[in-house]
């Protein structure tokens, strides 16, 4: 009985296998929008989920004042972080798993400018959405020389994405509370019209003549 197994084998060593997919969720956070075979698809979108949830837990782990990234040594009489400059204090508050998260997806992703774009563009893109930042999608092709089956995965709620994904719950809910929908509808160049009992002369005369003719 096998138990324990996280991913599946795909016909590589575990290391071959883990720089793959390291491979791959780079190139998927550059692009947003990759090819590949199915059952690599499917592997690929646990991992590519896990490094949203970091970015979505280690916000604020970035230093304004020294315009550094935080070294991590925690300060518990002043309850912040200290900074690589030993002057500078981080004007951020320290909350557990901030740093951490960041240093995990530093050791999956392979290049810092993706990791400055899961943390800055990602993270707060699926801010709202609890879950199934990735699409994974069969397409009508298959590849040369084994004939397998492709898929192309994405991350959802971007520009130019194959099909316009379901809103959140919390986005639905924020958007039918009230004023939300109408700043949405506005910037869009939609105008609400604002109702009024008084009517003017001018306004009167157009509606008696629309309503002779």
């Amino acid at each position: 009985m096998k138990k324990r197994i996280a991913f599946r084998q795909l016909g590589r060593t575990s290391k071959h296998k883990w720089a793959m997919l390291r491979n791959m969720v780079t190139s998927l956070i550059k692009h947003e929008r990759i090819v590949t075979t199915v059952a690599k698809a499917k592997e690929l979108r646990k991992l590519a989920d896990n490094v949203v949830g970091y970015a979505k837990k280690g916000k604020g782990t970035v230093c304004r004042k020294s315009e550094k990234r935080c070294c991590g040594r925690f300060c518990s009489s002043r309850n912040v972080l200290l900074c690589f400059s030993v002057a500078d204090i981080c004007n951020f508050s320290h909350r557990p798993g901030n740093l951490r998260s960041r240093r995990k997806a530093n050791a999956i992703i392979q290049e810092k400018p993706m990791v400055t774009k899961l943390f800055e563009v990602l993270g707060p893109r699926y801010e709202d959405r609890d879950g199934g930042y990735t699409r994974v999608m069969k397409i009508a092709r298959f590849r040369v020389g084994d004939n397998a089956p492709l898929a192309l995965i994405e991350y959802v709620d971007r520009p130019g994405e194959i099909r316009a994904a379901r809103p959140p719950k919390a986005r639905r809910e924020r958007l039918l509370a009230g004023g939300a929908l109408k700043d949405a509808l506005e910037g869009v160049g939609i105008k609400s019209i604002e109702r009024s009992d008084d009517i003017t002369p001018d306004e009167a005369d157009v509606l008696t003549q629309d309503a002779g003719k």
